[in-house]
């Protein structure tokens, strides 16, 4: 048995052959194919969503004051990307070669350092992985529920960051009860799909 670990660094899917050849056996080819998953949650949010309506037009921002004006926060970092890197990169490490990468990879100069190393390889699946380098992304949102409205852009400006960045959203005032919503953030270049599952907990009013 062949032991084989594949990780997808973009939303296609991808083709890979690996070729066998012997002597004595011949030639044979076995076909690769690599198709992603992304229909998961990365993350639950859990809120709190007061009984209060509105105070005034119900759009995203709406008011500052709003009670159904909300934030959730978003990692900057897809983690699931950052440690599947970091995974098909120790493969190819020796041990002394790991020490260095593990206090360098996440700093400034590392990151610049990998990025440059990726890009002299001259291959299609390595220039996929450069991507995961670029700083800022700018995706697009979209709510499977029409319950919630919220802007229709998000730009990270740094993804390597081990940060949050906050989202408004608000809720319409004929909500009466709780439910869940699933958000995606897509990238305008599609090479990048989050996944987050929220979930609104109504509050009884205080009596």
């Amino acid at each position: 048995m062949l032991p084989l670990v594949v990780a997808c660094f973009s939303l296609g899917v991808n083709y890979f052959w690996l070729i066998f050849s012997n002597d004595s056996l011949g030639d044979f080819i076995i076909k690769l194919t690599l198709t992603p998953r992304y229909d998961y949650e990365h993350e639950v949010f859990k809120v709190s969503l007061p009984s209060e309506e509105c105070l005034g037009v119900p759009t995203a921002l709406c008011s500052a004051n709003c009670p159904r004006l909300l934030h959730i926060n978003v990692p900057s970092r897809n983690a699931r990307f950052w440690e599947t890197l970091k995974t098909m990169l120790f493969f190819t490490l020796t041990d002394k070669e790991k020490k260095f990468w593990n206090s360098h990879l996440e700093t400034t100069i590392g990151l610049k350092l990998i990025k440059w190393m990726i890009g002299e390889v001259k291959d299609s699946g390595c220039k996929t992985m450069t991507d995961i380098f670029n700083p800022k992304i700018t995706f697009n949102l979209r709510c499977d529920s029409d319950l919630v409205e919220m802007q229709s852009t998000l730009t990270v400006n740094d993804v390597h960051a081990d940060s949050t960045i906050p989202i408004p959203i608000h809720i319409r005032s004929q909500v009466s009860s709780s439910f869940s919503a699933k958000l995606e953030m897509i990238s305008e270049d599609e090479a990048e799909v989050r996944v987050y599952k929220i979930e609104f907990e109504l509050q009884l009013p205080s009596t």
